[in-house]
């Protein structure tokens, strides 16, 4: 039977049922999806779809019978999505033809849960087990290949139209029960608007003869570059590329979360909090600890809905690699301006998987990237051109080389000595001569260390200890909010932040004095441009560059986070360059540029099958991290970290530890509703840390819910975050 006319003639029956949000019937529920999936469907311009036709009739289907199974005896928490496919099928109910029919069925049944075959172990959880039995045995390549060859659809077009539907259920549940009503909107930047945003996120005036240059974002091209300097104002400045041409959505990929947040707080002062939006991973805990009523906004924020997503470049891949429920947000990059900050933190593969989606998809979802940098080497750029073709070019982008001829704003001293010889010159420098002194070492270790070491001394010499603060990797989201808000605070204050790689991206504040471990000179670079941003020439020395102890110690190399050979590299560079041989900073980029090709990314891409991916997902199938080969090709960090929980053991301020006891037994309660379980889950997470993998018992496995038992004497205090005792 047809399906339109089948929703006609059950109409009336669908009317006396409920919806299961609030007073809503099944009827009015089901037409609203529709209007949503239509609404979303142009939107996202699928309308303009060659087989606009099909994915819409497959959205309207979606949309009429996936709660026809209620229509049965049915409560909230019993499946229903069997009983609809059972009761359509008894009734002879189809799309178009057979194989379309079941992939219909079968979207129905998973809109639940993730897009995962159907297995024949999970089979006794359904009713309807004669119809469903046959659904583990399809080779689902072969029926989605056939689909496609027949009405010349693609499978991501059909997959996302499926995640335009779930979108639409899910904004029909909330508006009935928020009596609130979503319409999709596109944000309308103008000159002006990116203008006021640069006005107020810097110290001094407008500059306009920076501005005539940035305004050459306008004309740039669909995939483009921009190189400009640190300080120069490229991330705010970026917003005149989207401005230039028609999107959907803006993203912004960001590196880290201080830096999502800080951006976050700019675009929100001028085009209002509505229509940005920032999503990380521990987005919850971040809206807890801020005491923000994220919890309504929560399903608009992790969908990418909001006409600005602020987010990291890992939720980038996770859609595009089909993590869990990506359809719902994979969608949304359609017809969408991207703009990739600070691309050359990312390590060759990351590279490579960002560039291969966004091949993959660059004319199916006709999305514009730019892509930017203070220290692009050629080396990514030869790299971009090979994976692009002609698409990506040098003359596709914005590039200021000839800025940094007019820039020396650092001047570096090399010391063969190890940095923790040098404390009392660091202390010196902020204690006597009142300086806001920057000290960033490789490891979390050394960072505690140092900074004890320079606590005491400030107190021995009567001065105030807080002046040292000190941030890392490995705080309890809680405790590394309150250090950023601290060190935001301090910002016209004399004093010492001691820190990890994690400032390197992330801080706005200009030192007046660097003191650095040695590390892979495009790092290097990024630290260098956390002092004396703002000014031009400097004379005196204002780096001075430590050469750690570990390059010499085969033992200690373990879980050092460089190669030795990025710090020989470095070395060589720094040699070349010390002191006034540093004529102006285009000096460096060029010596960048003699010591990594392209054959050096390729070379380290070697292992990498993105073909595994391809086997799993069958290009749209959602994937498990669960599975075996995909973490392989997941873990593309050699150190790996992972968020958890310590135990409460692990814990030594009783504070923390009575904070943490209690958030555990809230979420151990089973009447907690939806909004409720969202904030308790919230608050656990502001707890989690960034835990190499090394350091968890795999003898304790998962023997104890939401916390995790660490090797060793290892504790956690607020003071100085995840540490050995001993230290």
């Amino acid at each position: 039977m047809n399906f339109r006319e089948y929703f006609n003639e059950i109409k009336e029956e669908l009317k006396k049922a409920r919806s299961g949000h609030k007073e809503e019937s099944l009827f009015s529920h089901c037409v609203r999806v529709r209007d949503l999936f239509d609404q979303l469907f142009d939107f996202h311009k699928l309308d303009e779809n060659p087989s606009a036709n099909l994915l819409r009739d497959l959205g309207h289907f979606l949309s009429y019978y996936h709660d026809l199974g209620k229509l049965r005896e049915w409560r909230p928490g019993v499946t229903h999505s069997d009983k609809s496919i059972c009761r359509l099928y008894r009734d002879k109910v189809g799309l178009y033809d057979g194989q379309l029919t079941l992939l219909a069925y079968f979207l129905i049944l998973r809109h639940h849960s993730s897009l995962t075959p159907l297995k024949r172990e999970s089979l006794d959880r359904y009713d309807c087990k004669r119809l469903l039995g046959g659904f583990y045995r399809i080779r689902w390549d072969d029926l989605l290949s056939k689909i496609e060859a027949r009405y010349v659809v693609d499978r991501v077009d059909i997959a996302d139209a499926f995640g335009l539907f779930k979108l639409a259920d899910c904004i029909s549940a909330w508006e009935a029960e928020s009596n609130k009503r979503y319409i999709p909107l596109r944000l309308n930047v103008t000159q002006d608007s990116v203008k006021n945003i640069i006005l107020g996120s810097r110290k001094g005036s407008f500059d306009p003869e920076r501005w005539s240059i940035q305004k050459k974002l306008l004309s740039l091209g669909d995939l483009a570059f921009l190189r400009a300097p640190t300080g120069w104002g490229k991330t705010y400045a970026s917003l005149l590329y989207p401005s230039a041409r028609d999107f959907t959505r803006i993203f912004y990929l960001l590196p880290t979360i201080t830096a999502i947040k800080k951006f976050h707080k700019s675009l929100v002062r001028v085009f209002g909090k509505e229509n940005v939006s920032m999503y990380f991973h521990l987005y919850l805990a971040h809206s807890i600890i801020r005491e923000e009523d994220a919890i309504e906004d929560l399903f608009f924020t992790r969908h990418f809905m909001r006409p600005v997503t602020i987010t990291t470049i890992d939720q980038f891949l996770l859609a595009f690699l089909q993590l869990g429920r990506y359809f719902t947000r994979r969608v949304a990059f359609r017809g969408s301006s991207i703009i990739l900050d600070e691309v050359h933190i990312l390590n060759p593969v990351m590279l490579w998987l960002v560039s291969e989606f966004m091949e993959r998809f660059l004319d199916k979802y006709r999305f514009s990237v730019l892509i930017m940098s203070a220290t692009l080497p050629k080396a990514y750029l030869d790299f971009m051109s090979q994976i692009f073709g002609e698409r990506f070019s040098p003359e596709h982008g914005l590039d200021l080389r000839k800025e940094y001829i007019k820039l020396r704003r650092f001047l570096f001293i090399l010391d063969h000595r190890d940095i923790e010889e040098a404390v009392d010159e660091i202390f010196r420098a902020y204690f006597e001569n009142q300086r806001r002194v920057l000290v960033i070492v490789n490891t979390v270790s050394k960072a505690i260390s140092i900074a004890r070491a320079l606590r005491q001394m400030i107190e021995e010499a009567g001065g105030d200890p807080t002046d040292v603060l000190l941030i890392h990797s490995r705080y309890m989201y809680r405790d590394r909010a309150r250090v950023e808000d601290l060190i935001d605070s301090y910002n016209d204050r004399p004093h010492i932040l001691v820190s990890t790689q994690v400032c390197e991206v992330s801080l706005d504040i200009s030192y007046d004095l660097l003191f650095t471990e040695i590390a892979p000179i495009g790092d290097l670079i990024q630290r260098f441009g956390r002092v004396n941003r703002y000014n031009k020439r400097i004379k005196k020395p204002n780096v001075f560059i430590f050469k750690p102890k570990v390059i010499e110690d085969n033992r200690r190399r373990k879980y050092y986070p460089y190669e030795l050979e990025e710090l020989k590299t470095s070395m060589k560079i720094l040699m070349e360059l010390e002191g006034d041989q540093l004529v102006n900073e285009l000096k460096l980029l060029e010596k960048i540029d003699e010591v990594l090709s392209v054959d050096d990314i390729f070379r380290s891409l070697r292992g990498f099958r993105l073909d595994v991916w391809e086997e799993i997902s069958k290009n749209f199938f959602s994937v498990s991290l669960n599975e075996e080969e995909l973490r392989a090709f997941l873990e593309y960090r050699e150190r790996f970290n992972i968020f958890a929980v310590p135990h409460p053991d692990h814990i030594v301020d009783e504070e923390t530890k009575m904070k943490l006891k209690e958030a555990i037994e809230i979420l151990k309660r089973r009447e907690l509703s939806y909004s409720e379980r969202m904030k308790a889950i919230g608050n656990l997470s502001s707890f989690s840390v960034p835990i190499p993998i090394w350091y968890f018992d795999r003898r304790e496995g998962d023997s104890e819910k939401y916390v995790s038992r660490l090797k060793g004497d290892v504790i956690y205090d607020p003071e100085y975050g995840l540490r050995e005792r001993s230290l």
